[in-house]
């Protein structure tokens, strides 16, 4: 199972001994503003750029194949979030 980039925040947080607050204090924003993030799980790549800075790290984004007999190369995700068949 893969963690979200929320769930990895929280990981890696914890490793480097950073403190919800101080994300908070580095990005300008309040403590309950970060916990909501992290647990809403909703960030644009911008986002994710500034809270993995504000813990000392970087991000990386992967492409991936499915795994045989996955995902079906005739569905694709519109803007809404709804699947559709092409």
């Amino acid at each position: 199972m893969r963690l979200s980039f929320g769930e990895k925040m929280r990981v890696m947080m914890k490793r480097r001994g950073v403190s919800v607050q101080e994300v908070a204090d580095r990005l300008g924003v309040s403590r309950q503003n970060v916990n909501q993030r992290l647990n809403a799980d909703k960030f644009t790549l911008d986002d994710m750029e500034k809270y993995a800075a504000a813990i000392g790290c970087g991000i990386e984004i992967e492409i991936t194949e499915p795994p045989e007999g996955g995902a079906d190369p005739h569905i694709k995700i519109n803007k809404d979030s709804r699947k559709s068949r092409t």
